[in-house]
């Protein structure tokens, strides 16, 4: 169960939730986050929480992934200005994560729809083999475009203003510089 970051993001994965359980569907696989909690101030962790909740109230056996992050992340607003600037902008500092490939996440999904057993109503984190902060990320990308590229660390502020000029909505903005 995976869908966009949307206002409607609980109801649109509680109606998968309440289709599957009137089908009979005994497992079911979602991707969550690793700050799930249906009480939380932050959008995408108190709407991730609040799923995970409609899934142990229902009738199926619920298996949740909860990913670091997504290397993929990258291929937005960083790509770009690497390719435009050779330059990463982030609000992190230091901040060191493990992020993860989709394709590997997509792997254990797939093993865990397939071999169910042993793994409903647990929560796997998921991670990278390694914590980068961003001065690594730009330099294994220098390394292989064979350029340099800087990591340009923002304040919170900046931050979340490049974020809002993306058209990301306040809520997910608020998220994300936290």
């Amino acid at each position: 169960l995976a869908s966009p970051m949307t206002e409607g993001f609980v109801q649109t994965q509680g109606n998968v939730i309440n289709a599957a359980a009137e089908q009979g569907v005994s497992y079911l696989v979602k991707l969550s986050s690793r700050m799930a909690d249906e009480n939380s101030d932050l959008f995408i962790g108190r709407a991730h929480g609040e799923v995970e909740a409609l899934m142990k109230a229902s009738s199926i056996q619920g298996i949740l992934l909860r990913p670091e992050g997504f290397m993929q992340n990258w291929l937005g607003e960083t790509a770009q200005t690497v390719k435009q600037e050779r330059r990463i902008y982030d609000g992190v500092g230091n901040g060191k994560r493990a992020y993860i490939d989709l394709r590997d996440i997509a792997e254990v999904a797939f093993t865990l729809l397939t071999q169910p057993e042993g793994h409903a109503c647990h929560a796997y984190e998921l991670t990278g083999d390694a914590a980068v902060d961003y001065h690594q990320v730009a330099s294994a990308i220098g390394r292989a475009i064979g350029e340099d590229v800087a990591y340009v660390p923002l304040t919170l502020e900046e931050a979340g203003q490049r974020l809002a000029g993306r058209g990301l909505p306040p809520a997910m903005v608020q998220t994300f510089i936290s």
